[in-house]
C-alpha cells in the first residue's frame, strides 16, 4: 500500500536522512518532557529518563514539533575521555494532530522495539521486536482494540510461524508454519482450546 507523503517524510527524518532537527532542549524540561510509549495496545505518555536530550523537528512548518529524537551521552571508544550522543528513542506525529503515531526504541544504538498507530486513533496497531538488529516478532492488534490477534515469529529475520486468535480469548486458534519466510508449508487449528494447534494440514 502506498504510504502518504507525511509518513514518508517522517520516516526519513526518523532515520536521519532528512533536514536537521529544528529545536533542541533538555528532555526533562517543558514541552516534550513526556514520550509516547505503548502499554496494552495504547500510545501513552510517560516521563523521559534523566540525562536524555530531545531534538525536535517540524515537518509542516506550523511551529509545532512533529518528529522527536532522544539521545544520551555515552563514552566514545574512539576518543578516550570523550563522549558522543547515542540515540535511545525516536517518535513522530504523522498526521500533525499533536499525538505521536510512531515510537522506536533503541538499546546501545540498535533498534529493539517499534510501535505504530497507523489509523491515528491513539492505539497501537502493530509492534515489532528485534534481537541483534533482526526482526524476531511482530504483533498485530485487532482494529479499535488493545488486543493482539496476530503474532508473527521470525528466525534469522525470516518468517517462520504465524499464530492468530480469532475469538479474542488471547489463545491462538489458527497456526501457520513457513519455510524461510517464502512458502507456507502447513497450517493448523486448535480444536481443544489448549493454546496449541493439533489439527494440521500440509500445504502443497
Amino acid at each position: 500500500m502506498m504510504r502518504s507523503l507525511p509518513y514518508l517524510a517522517a520516516m526519513l527524518m526518523l532515520l536521519g536522512c532528512s533536514a536537521a532537527y529544528t529545536d533542541k532542549n533538555d528532555a526533562g524540561k517543558g514541552e516534550g518532557a513526556g514520550v509516547q510509549i505503548q502499554t496494552a495496545g495504547k500510545m501513552n505518555k510517560s516521563d523521559a529518563e534523566p540525562g536524555v536530550e530531545v531534538e525536535r523537528g517540524d515537518m509542516n512548518a506550523d511551529g509545532r514539533p512533529d518528529v522527536w529524537k532522544y539521545t544520551k551521552e555515552v563514552p566514545d571508544p574512539g576518543a578516550p575521555g570523550s563522549t558522543k550522543p547515542m540515540v535511545v528513542k525516536k517518535e513522530a506525529d504523522l498526521n500533525f494532530d499533536g499525538k505521536k503515531d510512531v515510537y522506536i526504541e533503541y538499546d546501545d544504538g540498535i533498534v529493539t522495539h517499534e510501535a505504530f498507530d497507523f489509523d491515528y486513533d491513539g492505539r497501537v496497531d502493530q509492534e515489532n521486536f528485534y534481537v541483534e538488529s533482526k526482526i524476531k516478532e511482530k504483533r498485530v492488534y485487532a482494529p479499535g482494540t488493545n488486543r493482539v490477534f496476530i503474532w508473527k515469529f521470525f528466525e534469522e529475520g525470516t518468517l517462520s510461524r504465524v499464530r492468530q486468535d480469532d475469538n479474542g480469548d488471547g489463545i491462538a486458534d489458527r497456526c501457520e508454519e513457513w519455510f524461510k519466510g517464502q512458502r507456507l508449508i502447513r497450517k493448523g487449528r486448535d480444536t481443544n482450546k489448549d493454546g496449541e494447534c493439533d489439527d494440521w494440514e500440509n500445504v502443497r
